[in-house]
């Protein structure tokens, strides 16, 4: 038997039997990762070698909880009842260890979900697993509130060490997934993108939902007023987060980015020449106005002409005349010119639709989706694989456990 640790900062180990738990049990490390848990699961963490090793070297370097996956069959699994069960259940006895069940066995005798099963599926020395909050598979909305009450006890958990009522967010779209414990309290982990495209899929946008309708959920229900985030995402997961965080909501967001500079909500710099240029169809049927926000030096991409000519739109490209580096200290500020340009431009067709496309530092993509929260937006990524924009979602700004993402797959 190993010697388990609790690691607040550490992974939360989900346990599941493969033959008939493993749909549920992607669903809920997908949902988890999506909100900055870092997870450990057999899939992705197991590595070469056995694999009861490999998982008493991850118990004795630390867990900060578990998600038992309930099935019938986990009565078959020795691994489970043997290696993995014996170490929630003993350290579930620390009141920082957070152990949640998802229940995804037979209804009991009167249609509703029977909590006394997961209990008689192990022999625990411990614990009494009726007397944990679970969550019945049965029951729209699971993973949700899993993910919902599992990030913010973490929270809670490690308020101590949160300077100043932040929450703190790494998010990566770009990595693998990793069970490492994560340095800030939440590790956002989206995608990455599938072989042979660079931008994201469907169940990334699935994660970018989730992510950006929790995050102020969880911010309000703790205090936290100032939102940090720094890592790498594509440009529209960034927009995304922006929305989430408009303008009109209190608080501060700040970007940390990948070269140091820190982007402040709350600084304001100086501003920039923005030299508009109109390109696609004028006088075109579609609905709404293309944008491209474009303050990467050189040539635009080509792929905005031909987005701009299929939308049959007008469209515009809004570059910063004469400047090749924008300074973080002047984010806040151009970011607000940006928005007051795409206003006027979308002004000129009486729409608020807007199709937006960016070649911007990705702290200034958040930035500029917080200003756009009057705005009904389709978020575009660019394909560098076939030079082109492909839609990503469409978008809107919303309150508190609203979606920002639109639920509608492109």
């Amino acid at each position: 038997m190993p010697d388990p640790t609790v690691d607040r900062r550490g992974p939360v180990l989900v346990c599941y039997r493969q033959d008939d738990g493993a749909a549920v049990a992607r669903e809920a490390v997908r949902a988890l990762r999506s909100v900055g848990v870092p997870v450990w699961v057999d899939e992705n963490d197991m590595g070469v070698g056995r694999f009861d090793r490999t998982f008493r070297r991850a118990a004795e370097a630390g867990l900060a909880g578990a998600v038992f996956v309930a099935t019938p069959n986990v009565t078959r699994s020795d691994f489970i009842r043997s290696d993995e069960a014996p170490v929630w259940d003993a350290l579930a006895n620390d009141p920082e260890f957070v152990l949640a069940i998802v229940n995804d066995g037979p209804a009991g005798p009167d249609g509703r979900p029977d909590y006394a099963f997961p209990g008689g599926l192990l022999a625990l020395r411990e614990q009494r697993l009726e007397l944990f909050k679970q969550y019945p598979v049965g029951e729209d909305g699971w993973a949700d509130r899993l993910v919902r009450d599992i990030a913010e006890r973490r929270l809670h958990v490690l308020s101590a060490e949160t300077p100043e009522r932040e929450l703190r967010v790494e998010v990566s779209t770009r990595d693998e997934p990793s069970s490492t414990p994560s340095v800030w309290e939440l590790r956002a982990t989206i995608g990455p993108s599938a072989e042979g495209t660079t931008v994201l899929g469907p169940l990334e946008v699935d994660q970018v939902r989730r992510l950006t309708r929790e995050l102020p959920v969880l911010a309000s229900r703790l205090q936290r007023h100032t939102l940090r985030v720094r890592g790498g995402c594509h440009l529209p997961v960034a927009v995304a987060i922006g929305l989430a965080f408009p303008t009109v909501r209190p608080g501060r967001v700040v970007i940390e980015d990948n070269f140091g500079a820190t982007w402040d909500s709350h600084v304001r710099g100086g501003s920039v020449d923005l030299d508009p240029v109109d390109v696609g169809a004028p006088d075109g049927d579609g609905e709404g106005v293309a944008v491209l926000v474009d303050f990467v030096p050189g040539q635009p991409a080509a792929g905005f002409g031909r987005l701009a000519e299929h939308l049959r739109v007008p469209a515009r490209v809004l570059t910063a005349a004469g400047r090749e580096r924008l300074d973080a200290a002047d984010g806040t500020t151009v970011a607000e010119q940006v928005a007051d340009a795409i206003r006027d431009f979308a002004g000129t067709r009486a729409t608020n639709r807007v199709h937006l496309c960016l070649r911007v530092p990705a702290a200034l993509a958040v930035l500029i989706g917080r200003n756009l929260n009057t705005y009904r937006l389709s978020l575009y990524d660019f394909d560098r694989t076939t030079d082109a924009y492909v839609r990503f979602s469409d978008a809107q700004a919303g309150g508190p456990s609203s979606n920002v993402i639109s639920p509608e797959h492109p």
